[in-house]
């Protein structure tokens, strides 16, 4: 009978096999956190602060989106494709996505409304490049 699935049952010996040929360099660890840096701390530009990153061996990057190069406003289409793939190259992803403006933040009544419409942009910036976090001091 063709395209009929065999139902044998599967015997412990066929699960050790399984198991004996996982990589466990492969296998994430649920249990053990990620080590990951702020790039503003590398105090370099992004491509350099990304492969800094990966050569100090972190596995998340937190990226500024307030200011600088990775703005909302300073990503093309094609530069936040470019970003995620450059990410993804070096090995690492990104956990955060920083709303950090400096100044008086959110509480100066004169800028306020500015800076909602800029945090929503990076909001937006966020869920399209698939970042689930963003962050304020």
């Amino acid at each position: 009978m063709r395209g009929r699935v065999s139902r044998r049952a599967l015997s412990v010996h066929d699960f050790q096999l399984s198991i004996e040929t996982l990589n466990p360099a492969t296998i994430p660890d649920v249990n053990q956190p990620e080590l990951g840096i702020d790039l503003q701390d590398l105090r370099v530009d992004a491509k350099s602060a990304l492969r800094q990153a990966a050569q100090m061996q972190f596995r998340t990057v937190e990226l500024p989106a307030a200011q600088g190069e990775t703005t909302p406003q300073s990503l093309s289409p094609s530069g936040r494709r470019h970003l995620q793939r450059i990410v993804a190259d070096l090995g690492l992803s990104m956990s955060a996505l920083s709303a950090d403006f400096p100044g008086l933040r959110l509480s100066d009544p004169r800028s306020v409304d500015e800076r909602v419409e800029r945090t929503c942009a990076i909001i937006d910036l966020a869920t399209e490049l698939g970042v689930s976090t963003v962050t304020a001091a």
